[in-house]
């Protein structure tokens, strides 16, 4: 399936489609991590204690360098959709409760982007969202179905 041809690239105004196969074939190169990790190892969780003042540190997680090699992958990649909420809404109306793993088995190469831009953007709203979808293996299946439709 041809990848949209949707992010325009900002010198010669035109569609940036090469960066995006080469930024999903280094996303795809992924799959045997996210196929192996454990995920407690992917994400160990600091803080949680209380100083001697009295203060809690509240706990927060860290993340893997290769996790994190991952991230940054996502954010060359050129997949980022700006609009992902209002997509989601539109393509997925019970997002918010559905099984993002089970969306996924049947989505386009659109709501592949979409979903994946939510699954990465959530992690600054909520600590802890990468480690569940590491867990669950919504990364591992999100990037199954990216390398099915590119292929």
């Amino acid at each position: 399936m041809p990848i949209p041809e949707k992010n325009v690239d900002k010198r010669s105004g035109l569609p940036d489609t090469v960066n995006m196969e080469a930024g999903i074939r280094q996303l795809c190169a992924f799959i045997p991590y996210f196929a192996r990790v454990d995920p407690d190892l992917a994400c160990q969780w600091k803080g949680g204690e209380r100083r001697e003042d009295g203060i809690v540190i509240m706990p927060y997680p860290v993340y893997s360098e290769a996790f994190m090699q991952f991230v940054s992958a996502f954010y060359k990649s050129n997949l980022e959709e700006r609009d992902y909420l209002d997509k989601l809404d539109q393509m997925v109306p019970d997002w918010k409760t559905a099984d993002m793993s089970r969306v996924i088995e049947n989505a386009d190469f659109e709501l592949v982007r979409v979903v994946l831009t939510k699954a990465i953007r959530v992690e600054r709203f909520c600590d802890g969202a990468w480690h569940d979808s590491i867990r669950s293996g919504l990364f591992l299946n999100i990037l199954r179905r990216l390398e099915v439709l590119t292929q």
